[in-house]
């Protein structure tokens, strides 16, 4: 993922309310978190690994239809704002500040390494010191194209179990199963959110 200012996609102006939507990445170093979320919203790749310093923000402008849109409404119009979180124990104290108002929460870990899979623990562990316990969470096994794969499909499969949570293997590089971590999830909050402020009083 580039580190040019503004490399994610931007917001879409428009006069139309949008439902805003808070999606955080957490995971080891090198596990690919940015190049997903680069892949979901820009259909890109970079083979030139470059870390996140500190925090990395984007915005993508999404239009869904129903379910999630009543039969009398036009498409909704959800901005999801990414806030990539950079691995590296250096940054925790930045990171920290970020957790509050999140609504959904991408857990990656790199499925060639033990260390970054070993890491999942640890990370939901600060997500839940520091964020809302009712965050939504998705178990991402990333770089399953890899020959090179040390954790199978069945061990993560277990771990989100135990977790509670949902797992989805991807690949950023070929885009394999990106477009599954994040739509469903961003489905499933425009949806709760919008049965919240449409409940009859």
């Amino acid at each position: 993922m580039d580190r040019a200012p503004g490399h994610l996609s931007r917001a879409i102006v428009t006069e139309t309310p949008a439902t805003r939507i808070k999606l955080i990445t957490l995971g080891n170093p090198g596990a690919g978190k940015s190049a997903l979320v680069k892949q979901f919203c820009e259909g890109a790749f970079s083979s030139e690994y470059v870390a996140t310093i500190g925090i990395d923000y984007g915005v993508k402008t999404l239009s869904l239809t129903a379910p999630v849109a009543t039969a009398a409404s036009s498409p909704t119009l959800v901005k999801v704002n990414f806030w990539d979180m950079a691995g590296d124990p250096v940054y925790q104290d930045v990171r920290n500040e970020f957790y509050r108002d999140t609504d959904g929460a991408i857990v990656v870990f790199d499925v060639c390494s033990k260390i970054s899979f070993q890491a999942v623990d640890r990370w939901i562990a600060e997500l839940r010191s520091y964020g809302d316990e009712r965050v939504r969470l998705v178990l991402v096994g990333n770089k399953c194209e890899s020959e090179r794969r040390l954790i199978s499909a069945e061990a993560a499969s277990a771990k989100a179990e135990a977790l509670g949570c949902r797992y989805q293997e991807a690949s950023a590089m070929t885009g394999k199963g990106v477009h599954d971590i994040f739509m469903p999830m961003i489905q499933t909050i425009t949806y709760v959110r919008q049965k919240t402020t449409t409940k009859p009083k």
